[in-house]
């Protein structure tokens, strides 16, 4: 999934595409530490969705994508670190799950 930031910025916007092995991505939450920022959103219908921080310091975090799924048994959870974009205006990170 991309995300986005400028450098200067600790904005940054997290979107991408969510799967499940079966059934349908009904929401994504991504959680970070620290600094801690809890972030729930819907999963469109293509499982499209987009989550914005708005604390991401210059040298990154570690973020936690946990993905609901319509089918019992199989959400699922993925790490990875949130930084800000290297390009100047750069805002969108882009992170699938899947």
């Amino acid at each position: 999934m991309p995300a986005s930031a400028d450098l200067n910025d600790p904005t940054v916007t997290i979107r991408g595409t969510a799967t499940c092995g079966v059934g349908v991505p009904t929401s994504v939450s991504i959680n970070t530490d620290p600094p801690v920022e809890n972030r729930t959103t819907g999963v469109g219908p293509t499982g499209s969705y987009s989550v914005t921080l708005s604390n991401v310091p210059p040298s990154g975090k570690k973020a936690r994508a946990s993905v609901t799924c319509s089918a019992p048994g199989f959400n699922f959870q993925n790490t990875f670190v949130v930084e800000r974009p290297g390009a100047p205006g750069d805002t969108i990170l882009t992170v699938n799950l899947a």
